[in-house]
């Protein structure tokens, strides 16, 4: 079925949208012994060829890392897919985007599926930028290539120095930067995304969301993995939650999101998630006391997130400084966090939590003037239930 065969506005309340993606009771398993997994690959080679029925039964060293998952993604829905690192998130992703073929159940696509699965993905690291360009928007369906390629150069910001120089020498946000552009530009019915949007400055992201957001009005489907909550609740209205490879709950991105984080690893106060981030500022301002500027936020950030202190001047970046939410500071609820800075006169500070950015000019320093250095943008603290985390 095309994007928008079906009535109904993205998201709204009109008529149901048809169906571009399925999962039915989709399973993926995968063997711990690497020669072991050779011989059940032939033999299940063996068994298709000979027409003979699969097995679904678990063989010596076998597990699932996918297992009974279903799902169904409308023209124009956004779904959020969360659960911690191996919960079978990225395998879910790979089998919807037939980069795998599953070892149960089925997957159903009707439309063109682009899928950005790592930073790069897909892209030959001795051809060009150019090249690479043309040859993913091929593979993707696009039949003028010519035609979008200035659009996708535009997009991604990368100039006619670097379009010609062989992707391995490109960074990780520049691969990241003209795989997303070449995905959204070629007008997909489902686009998945796994962690691409964590690459790239603010100002890419922040124009990946619009674009993606587009995307969504003229009817096409997100199917998203992130570890950002403030992400996933932007991008999404949808979510399935994962664990174990299984289905732990579904419903609202709001709903499942709130659900996660009060059973993640931390919440309790054990090791925090990996990659968790995200958080909100709700309101932030900063006031001279003695010789140093206190800075005091009232905000919600879950275990793991990340506080961030920018201090420019002239324009210029000139420190930054991070802090890792630690499990004592509690499972994300709102939190008063303060800071005690030190900088020159006449700088902006910029604070972020996740997210979320503030900023806020500069109240000054005790001595007007200083030279400005990292180690300056002193401490901050969780005010309450927290603990404090020093500058590096």
């Amino acid at each position: 079925a095309a994007r928008g065969a079906a009535g109904g506005a993205p998201g709204g309340g009109g008529a149901v949208t048809a169906l571009v993606l399925e999962a039915r009771g989709v399973g993926k398993r995968f063997c711990r012994d690497l020669r072991r997994a050779g011989r059940y690959a032939l033999a299940d080679g063996w068994r298709a060829f000979w027409g003979a029925a699969p097995t679904h039964a678990l063989r010596a060293g076998e597990f699932w890392g996918v297992s009974g998952v279903d799902l169904e993604v409308r023209a124009g829905e956004a779904w959020a897919v969360v659960g911690a690192n191996g919960a079978g998130k990225t395998t879910l992703l790979r089998l919807l985007a037939g980069v795998m073929l599953p070892d149960a159940g089925e997957v159903i696509r009707r439309g063109r599926v682009a899928a950005l699965l790592r930073v790069g993905a897909g892209f030959q690291p001795v051809l060009s930028g150019r090249e690479n360009l043309r040859l993913s928007a091929r593979l993707w369906g696009v039949s003028q290539v010519e035609a979008v390629e200035e659009a996708v150069w535009d997009f991604a910001g990368l100039g006619e120095e670097v379009r010609d120089a062989a992707v391995k020498t490109y960074s990780s946000g520049m691969r990241a930067r003209l795989a997303f552009a070449v995905a959204v530009h070629a007008q997909p019915d489902v686009l998945l995304i796994d962690e691409a949007l964590a690459v790239g400055d603010q100002a890419f992201r922040a124009q990946c969301t619009e674009r993606l957001r587009a995307l969504r009005a003229g009817g096409c489907a997100l199917v998203v993995v992130s570890h950002a909550p403030t992400q996933l609740r932007r991008l999404t209205e949808r979510a399935v939650w994962l664990q174990g490879g299984r289905e732990a709950g579904r419903g609202s991105t709001a709903e499942i999101l709130d659900a996660y984080v009060d059973t993640a690893p931390g919440a309790r106060g054990g090791p925090a998630p990996l990659g968790a981030s995200g958080g909100e500022w709700e309101s932030v301002e900063a006031r001279r006391e003695g010789g140093v500027v206190v800075v005091e936020g009232v905000g919600s950030c879950p275990v793991g997130g990340r506080v961030e202190a920018v201090l420019v001047r002239e324009r210029q970046e000139v420190a930054r400084c991070a802090w890792e939410v630690g499990p004592r500071w509690g499972t994300g609820g709102r939190r008063r966090l303060v800071g005690r800075l030190q900088g020159p006169e006449g700088d902006t500070l910029t604070l972020r939590l996740g997210d979320s950015e503030r900023s806020l000019p500069w109240p000054g320093s005790a001595a007007p003037g200083a030279p400005c250095r990292a180690r300056d943008l002193g401490v901050w603290a969780c005010a309450g239930d927290g603990g404090v985390q020093r500058a590096g």
